[in-house]
């Protein structure tokens, strides 16, 4: 595994293992700890992944995956399109929490991976829907998939306690949990 990233934690966190990693370089934004600009695109734009797994500020009512920051949307969109799968990851605090710039409609993901179910009519537009809760909630998770569409697994986390975030995923869980994650995607 190669992880590319323009955040400055997650680079910081996989620097404390064995997973080698890319750092895409740029202008660092001081209050999100991400990197941006021209030679952060430029970076993106030399290499093709295999998975891209990307974050968002909210998921509008509406399906589209939105931020306040246009210059690390261009980041995110820019990795998107060297990637031959695009996986979201989002939490239940950014579901039905909307903001003023879109990245795209949450349809352009070929996987979505989230701690809820997505409310509707967003399920309709996503094509593959993980679950992930912790072990000792997967009773629970199950029951609120009773109303949820599409659903390809639950995914039970552990010893993690609140759903994992990109940095999360890259910095602290081990080099074979990351392969696992990874496979459970590309399955899909």
């Amino acid at each position: 595994i190669i992880v590319i990233t323009c955040g400055i934690k997650t680079a910081y966190l996989l620097g404390q293992t064995n997973i080698k990693f890319i750092s895409t370089g740029g202008e660092a934004i001081n209050k999100s700890f991400s990197l941006i600009g021209p030679s952060a695109l430029h970076t993106l734009k030399a290499y093709n992944a295999d998975i891209c797994f990307v974050s968002c500020h909210g998921l509008s009512k509406e399906g589209y995956v939105t931020d306040t920051s246009v210059p690390e949307n261009e980041v995110r969109y820019a990795i998107m399109q060297q990637s031959k799968r695009k996986v979201l990851i989002l939490d239940n605090t950014k579901i039905d929490n909307g903001f003023w710039h879109n990245l795209c409609s949450i349809s352009e993901f070929d996987d979505v991976i989230c701690n809820a179910p997505l409310p509707d009519p967003v399920p309709h537009k996503v094509k593959n829907f993980i679950l992930v809760s912790l072990k000792n909630e997967k009773n629970n998770a199950a029951r609120r998939l009773k109303t949820a569409r599409r659903i390809v697994r639950i995914v039970p986390f552990s010893p993690l306690r609140s759903f994992p975030p990109a940095a999360y995923l890259a910095g602290r869980l081990s080099r074979d949990r990351i392969k696992d994650f990874a496979e459970i995607v590309r399955r899909r």
